[in-house]
């Protein structure tokens, strides 16, 4: 019995639809089933023929992906064939091979977005609509937009009261008649520099002047800021997880809020453990620490890559370097894997996870689930 004879021996056609109008490519690799068994969710893709600059300007948007996509997402009845709702991501980037990056659990129904770094949150209907009732990634809660939007209009009123105050000051004149302050009052140019920036050698130079010890002399000492070495003492021989020294950010914009999240989360992590050290009389307890700070640089360009449902309210977000979502091989392979509370918005655990103990689970676990993958 051939191929086509078996397959004709235990399926039977019952409908054909046409789906698209020249939307894109249904995925072959990417269908899901809601338990009930009416719909089926699946995804047509289409290339997006030039890369749109505007994507990257999207607060916490990746600027590593060399192509983007437009993916339509369609509800359809399975007794009848008919398209219930549609959703479209347009210039974006969604993993649909093996459901890394979109997973249905009942009737919720998690997309990740990786050009943008956010989770879409879907509840499919009795009727089969596609409801979105909540994003996690740039802002986490449904108020952060107000909440933002009166932290603003506070920034605004204070600047308004600040310029105000500068333009009253500079409206003010001296009498002619007056006579100036005595030089005593004067405060030197010198000593508005930092005391930071100020050797001790310095301050004594400068007293000395002031005290008429020395001829006063604008020349007579200068400020030069300091060099900053190459490798901070204290990180010295310390494991750096990037590839290279972490360069200092220029005119960066505000993390993301569930970046800041999972930063704070290995924060408290990292201070918890010193705590912890510090009981024990531990040799070394700034370790996890130094290790932190040493790193946060790296931490702070991992990238959200997939996802997968434990239950209605807990997602697991697995969290890696960009080069390995841009498709580049990363040797490190570093891989952080965070429970994340939907409901209260707030991380449950984390777990690096690096190519040994991912080889060891798909050991285990392989062929049993499709969340593997993670």
């Amino acid at each position: 019995m051939g191929k086509e004879a078996a397959f004709g021996h235990f399926f039977r056609l019952k409908y054909e639809k046409t789906l698209l109008n020249n939307e894109g490519i249904l995925s072959k690799d990417f269908s899901l089933f809601t338990d009930d068994g009416r719909f089926v969710l699946v995804a047509a893709v289409a290339a997006v023929a030039r890369f749109p600059h505007e994507a990257t300007t999207v607060p916490g948007a990746l600027k590593c992906l060399p192509t983007l996509e437009t993916t339509t997402f369609l509800v359809v009845e399975l007794a009848t064939g008919e398209v219930r709702d549609r959703r479209v991501f347009k210039n974006d980037s969604i993993s649909l091979a093996h459901q890394c990056g979109v997973h249905l659990y009942r009737n919720t129904l998690a997309v990740t977005s990786i050009q943008y770094q956010r989770v879409h949150l879907f509840q499919i209907k009795e009727n089969g609509a596609l409801c979105e009732f909540q994003q996690i990634g740039n802002l986490c809660h449904q108020d952060d937009e107000l909440f933002l939007a009166h932290h603003q209009r506070l920034i605004e009123a204070f600047e308004e009261r600040q310029a105000r105050v500068m333009d009253a000051t500079a409206s003010t004149v001296l009498p002619s008649s007056a006579s100036p302050p005595p030089s005593s009052s004067l405060v030197p140019a010198a000593s508005l520099v930092p005391l930071h920036l100020v050797t001790a050698a310095q301050l004594v130079a400068q007293q000395q002047q002031h005290a008429g010890v020395v001829p006063p002399s604008p020349l007579s000492f200068q400020f030069e800021l300091p060099q900053a070495p190459s490798v901070v003492p204290m990180f010295q021989g310390f494991p750096y997880l990037g590839e290279t020294e972490p360069e200092e950010p220029e005119g960066q914009a505000p993390l993301p809020t569930l970046k800041q999240k999972v930063l704070a989360f290995l924060f408290l992590q990292a201070r918890e453990k010193y705590l912890g050290n510090l009981a024990a009389k531990k040799i070394d307890p700034t370790h996890p620490l130094r290790w932190f700070y040493l790193n946060f640089a790296y931490l702070e360009t991992l990238a959200l890559w997939k996802l997968q449902f434990l239950d209605d309210n807990i997602l697991l977000l697995r969290f890696c370097n960009p080069e390995v979502v841009a498709g580049r091989v990363d040797k490190r392979h570093f891989t952080l894997l965070f429970c994340f509370c939907a409901e209260g918005v707030f991380l449950l655990g984390s777990r690096e996870l690096r190519q040994s103990h991912r080889l060891l689970c798909h050991l285990q676990l392989c062929g049993a689930e499709g969340g593997v993958n993670l």
